[in-house]
């Protein structure tokens, strides 16, 4: 099992921002750099810029090629908010931010077994209801597949005002420390966002 694909899957999708942007990705070690531009169809075309370590960047162009393109190619926080269950009350509301604690809820496309065993803290401001920022993490260890089991798992997301109305992804931060049949492992991803622009097909 590719513990990366794993990873990616506990990003949820939705209608994506007619956005390009460059995304640096880091493992902890080696470190990959991104540019994503929409086509005609507004499908998000992931291209590797360049990379530190080749062993990496083939991993992370081997995700891009087996249609995880989807996990880089939407950068729109509001849909993270889907999560958040509706009419639960924060926990604080100091200095225009209110800040809920949740049981995160999966969509149709997300494993409800993983969700299950994750509890949230959001961050949203109390002027626009935007969300800031979001965390995830387990409860304690359990297995979401036959023969592994997860002791760590860790999502952070960080967002940033690309104009009144919308948020976008600034950080995006995965940890997970397990084992696979008995072998230990640990994956770490952060993706960093920048350089976001409108996108303009015909300029590609």
């Amino acid at each position: 099992m590719s513990h990366l694909t794993f990873l990616l899957a506990v990003l949820i999708t939705a209608e994506r921002l007619n956005l390009d942007y460059d995304i640096h990705i880091t493992n902890g070690g080696s470190n990959v750099n991104l540019s994503v531009m929409n086509n005609e169809l507004g499908e998000p075309i992931v291209r590797v810029i360049n990379a530190d370590n080749d062993s990496f960047r083939d991993e992370i162009q081997s995700l891009i090629h087996n249609d995880k393109a989807e996990a880089f190619g939407n950068v729109d926080c509001d849909h993270f908010k889907k999560m958040i269950p509706a009419n639960i009350g924060a926990i604080s509301d100091t200095e225009g931010t209110k800040t809920f604690a949740f049981r995160p809820i999966p969509t149709a496309d997300d494993d409800p077994d993983v969700y299950e065993n994750l509890h949230g803290i959001a961050e949203i401001s109390s002027t626009t209801e935007q969300l800031i920022s979001i965390t995830l993490t387990n409860d304690g260890s359990f297995s979401p597949s036959f023969g592994s089991t997860i002791q760590q798992l860790s999502l952070a997301i960080e967002c940033f005002p690309l104009t009144e109305q919308t948020m976008v992804l600034r950080h995006y931060e995965l940890i997970v420390q397990g084992s696979a049949f008995l072998v230990p492992f640990e994956e770490r991803m952060k993706r960093t966002y920048s350089n976001y622009r409108w996108s303009n097909p015909s300029s590609h």
